[in-house]
């Protein structure tokens, strides 16, 4: 089901109701930026991707993809990296869900954007 909305979602982009380009004419921006978000889902494998196999090659090769400790950026990163994640973890709580449901829902996330995403675009 998932491949079907997004192989229908991304015909919508390059059909004369594009979202980038009808949707913000018709709606205003919000909303077209709303239906941009929506319509180019499929677009979603491509990071999701690289952010699943560049770890691997990286460890493969013997390549740092991460900042050392002692360099300053590295806080920089950990400020990011767990910021999203508790962000993300915040919002499900909040709206009664439980830490067990979040987990699930970030391995889903992934297995999505690397199947139906992918096949979908």
């Amino acid at each position: 089901q998932q491949k079907r909305w997004c192989i229908g979602l991304l015909e919508m982009v390059f059909s004369k109701h594009s979202p980038v380009t009808y949707g913000i004419k018709s709606v205003g921006l919000l909303v077209g930026l709303a239906y941009c978000q929506s319509a180019f889902w499929a677009f979603w494998t491509i990071p999701l991707i690289v952010y699943g196999l560049l770890p691997q090659f990286a460890l493969f090769y013997g390549v740092s993809v991460f900042p050392k400790a002692s360099d300053s950026w590295f806080w920089l990163y950990i400020f990011l990296f767990l910021g999203a994640y508790v962000q993300d973890l915040l919002d499900f709580v909040l709206e009664g869900s439980s830490y067990r449901k979040w987990w699930n829902d970030q391995r889903m996330w992934l297995i999505r954007g690397f199947t139906s995403f992918f096949f979908g675009f």
